[in-house]
């Protein structure tokens, strides 16, 4: 079989399909070679019972150690910003080079005085999710702050679940210019929001502490 395009093939070690990921979503095979390898420490060993097969290596997994802290966040592996627990923020369900998606069901604790997603907190939403899609298109040398977020609110939340899709629109040498959507239930627009971020060269030593 072809390989699709722009993926290089190797060779890697799989759970088995009766196996359960760490944070207890069973291995289907297939959609979670990632979150798998990305919970396992490069210099393991796969535990006994695994079998080989040969899975397909994307471009993101290609760029190194930043793509493999993704990969963790998805698969629930890697600690968070320490603001994620104390403010519920969900943890990303996916991303590719240069977006991210995240899914967010309205929090009673979360609502204001009139029974609605309080808009702060939609705007602290919008700035995890964006800075998820900055940070995959960053180089292993870089990171970013956010300068400027702006948000606009075109209907209310009251309930059910947000859709949350952040991406980048620009990337320059150094700034960065991105987006996210919220799109409710009925697939409608609730709100939108952009930033912009400056991109900061990483010492040394912070190089080691993100990678």
């Amino acid at each position: 079989v072809p390989a699709p395009p722009l993926l290089t093939p190797r060779v890697s070690r799989l759970e088995a399909p009766d196996r359960t990921l760490s944070t207890g979503v069973p291995y289907k095979g297939g959609a979670f070679e990632r979150e798998v390898d990305a919970c396992r420490p490069a210099t393991s060993r796969p535990p006994e019972g695994e079998r080989e097969m040969r899975v397909w290596q994307t471009q993101s997994e290609i760029r190194g150690p930043r793509a493999r802290i993704l990969d963790a966040m998805v698969a629930g592996c890697e600690e968070p910003p320490p603001y994620v627990a104390p403010l519920r923020m969900p943890h990303a369900e996916g991303w590719e080079e240069g977006r991210a998606w995240l899914r967010w069901r309205v929090d009673p604790a979360m609502r204001n005085g009139a029974g609605t997603a309080f808009g702060g907190y939609l705007a602290a939403l919008a700035d995890h999710a964006l800075g998820i899609a900055t940070g995959s298109v960053l180089g292993p040398r870089e990171g970013f702050t956010t300068a400027e977020l702006q948000v606009h609110f075109f209907r209310p939340v009251l309930s059910g679940e947000l859709r949350i899709e952040a991406k980048v629109i620009h990337r320059g040498h150094t700034r960065i210019h991105a987006e996210v959507v919220f799109t409710g239930d009925d697939g409608r627009i609730a709100a939108k929001a952009t930033a912009n971020q400056v991109i900061l060269p990483l010492a040394p030593r912070e190089v080691t502490a993100d990678m």
